[in-house]
């Protein structure tokens, strides 16, 4: 089992903009320092922005941190409307792919091998 510890300052309550998953303590638990979210094989837990908005020019991250070692997915990025970006980690693979949308159809717009070591703090960010 994988655990991902989400940014510290954005994730600490329930704020107007996120969809939290429903509260299993095995799962998904809400701290001092962020959010921590565990899935199993075939499991997704998923954090939900539809109030969350960016514009031109914005810049959005997640920072992360790797507890366990093995298989698992972290997808972050946006998407609404005809516009989306959206960066795939595979930590089984150890890479990394960025999708973007040309109107609605998500298009490949690049991919790179990655390491990560665990128990560091790691930052996504999507400018």
């Amino acid at each position: 089992m994988r655990k991902i510890v989400l940014s510290e300052t954005r994730f600490k309550g329930v704020s107007p903009g996120w969809e939290m998953p429903r509260r299993d303590r095995e799962r998904f638990q809400v701290g001092a320092t962020g959010a921590v979210m565990a899935a199993g094989r075939d499991e997704t837990v998923a954090v939900g922005g539809p109030g969350v908005h960016t514009r031109n020019g914005d810049s959005i991250e997640v920072q992360f941190q790797v507890l366990e070692e093995g298989k698992g997915r972290l997808r972050f990025g946006f998407s609404g409307g005809m516009e989306s970006a959206v960066v795939t980690l595979d930590f089984g693979r150890g890479q990394a792919v960025l999708r973007t949308s040309d109107w609605t159809c998500p298009q490949p717009a690049g991919r790179g091998a990655f390491e990560l070591e665990t128990r560091d703090w790691h930052v996504l960010r999507i400018e």
